[in-house]
């Protein structure tokens, strides 16, 4: 790393120059070669900047590092600025939200734009990501699925966690640390030595659009319909007909209601909470003796709604995703059937190892009317250790008063009641 005097330099000078000059002549010949989408990303301006990595865009800019630029070939140039258009044109610096993890943001962003690319013939960057079983998925699903796999315990710090992933990403200037230089207090500077090789597989990442310019996103979004309605007009188009419906599409969040599910778990499995059983060595000179506990996904209960108005289909199906679930987290499992009261006869405790093979594992008797007090007092009454709940109904119930002091989710088949739920979290479960 480098003091951030050096980039006034005369040879940083000439390099930032040398790169302008490169992404330029990128920039001209993807626009002209590529048609009227691309030719949006003129929109974008050019910023030589030795803080980031490789490059980035927010939708304003395309920043970008000079001595990264320069290792590039010349396709691999005009690759690296389409990459960033593209970001643009699939409105990832505005659908990147507060709350996701930037890095996995990233990550699910280049897969969408990756796999558009290399379908129609446009990808000449070396060793990126790209996962054709992603082709047709939203940004926003692809995250997801990115995030199912919950980090191991002892590893507190992965994306998504507590201390990551506000939404925001390390900005230039918001990296004070000098690696044991006291003369570096500016932002990190990346030389010649620092920037990633390309042949690595390195591509550039997308940034959160500035908040403080609410026309911004209208702007970009006219431009590439109009583009798009351009290149629709044009006997012969740069664009494929699978790219332009897929661009048509920019705008939908394909999510899943498995994704949904599989997220609440996956969040619950990081989930940490304040407890006195263990104290804080750190404050214990202060007089405070509570600590940070890791509670994790241990003991999942799932109650299943057994009344007249759930069908087998559904039932089938609510179980077959409880199965999955628990497969996946490897987390006991209380199951629990119940009309008007819990069918005590078809509660069942399952070990991690000892799940059915199938949905056919499980009794579901009842088929009466339909309560959820029962199912919340079962629980107060018997399981002590309970990491998370998940209730599949049709939700056609008057609403519980008593809100548990653990996480529950409810997977509702009937639409309308989405909106009677009071709390907790919510899903539509769509039978397929």
């Amino acid at each position: 790393m480098e003091n951030i005097s050096i980039i006034h330099s005369a040879e940083w000078v000439k390099v930032a120059q040398q790169a302008t000059d490169l992404m330029q002549i990128g920039r001209s010949r993807g626009a002209k070669k590529y048609g009227a989408v691309t030719r949006t990303g003129l929109r974008l301006k050019l910023v030589p900047d030795f803080t980031c990595e490789t490059a980035y865009t927010d939708a304003v800019i395309i920043g970008f590092n000079p001595w990264f630029v320069i290792k590039l070939t010349k396709r691999g140039v005009t690759a690296l600025w389409l990459h960033e258009v593209f970001h643009v044109v699939k409105k990832h610096p505005f659908r990147m939200k507060d709350g996701m993890d930037h890095k996995t943001a990233n990550v699910a962003g280049d897969y969408e734009i990756n796999n558009m690319l290399d379908n129609a013939g446009m990808m000449h960057l070396e060793n990126v990501l790209i996962n054709h079983d992603y082709d047709g998925w939203s940004f926003e699903r692809i995250y997801r699925n990115e995030r199912r796999t919950p980090p191991p315990p002892d590893q507190p710090d992965q994306p998504g966690e507590p201390g990551e992933g506000d939404g925001q990403p390390e900005q230039p200037g918001n990296d004070n640390s000098n690696d044991g230089d006291s003369s570096n207090d500016g932002p990190t500077v990346y030389g010649p030595d620092d920037v990633p090789d390309p042949t690595e597989g390195v591509d550039g990442e997308f940034r959160q659009a500035p908040v403080t310019d609410n026309n911004l996103e209208i702007e970009w979004d006219t431009a590439i319909t109009v583009a798009i309605m351009e290149e629709e007009k044009r006997e012969h188009g740069d664009c494929s007909g699978n790219m332009l419906s897929n661009l048509r599409g920019r705008n939908d969040i394909d999510i899943q209601w498995e994704d949904l599910i599989d997220d609440f778990c996956a969040r619950n499995a990081t989930r940490t909470e304040e407890t006195w059983s263990r104290p804080n060595r750190r404050m214990l000179e202060e007089g405070y003796f509570s600590s940070i506990e890791r509670r994790g996904l241990n003991h999942l209960v799932v109650a299943c709604d057994s009344s007249c108005s759930v069908t087998d289909a559904e039932a089938v199906l609510m179980l077959s995703s409880l199965l999955d679930v628990a497969e996946k987290y490897q987390c006991s499992v209380t199951y629990i059937p119940c009309d008007t009261r819990v069918i005590l006869e078809g509660v069942s405790f399952f070990e991690s190892d000892e799940y059915p093979d199938d949905a056919s594992g499980f009794v579901f008797p009842g088929r009466g009317g339909t309560r959820f007090d029962p199912v919340f007092k079962y629980v107060e009454d018997n399981i002590d250790d309970v990491d998370a709940l998940i209730y599949f109904t049709d939700g056609r119930c008057r609403w519980p008063k008593d809100v548990p002091d653990y996480p529950v989710l409810w997977g509702i088949t009937d639409a309308p009641m989405l909106k009677r739920v009071e709390w907790g979290e919510s899903v539509h479960v769509i039978p397929s």
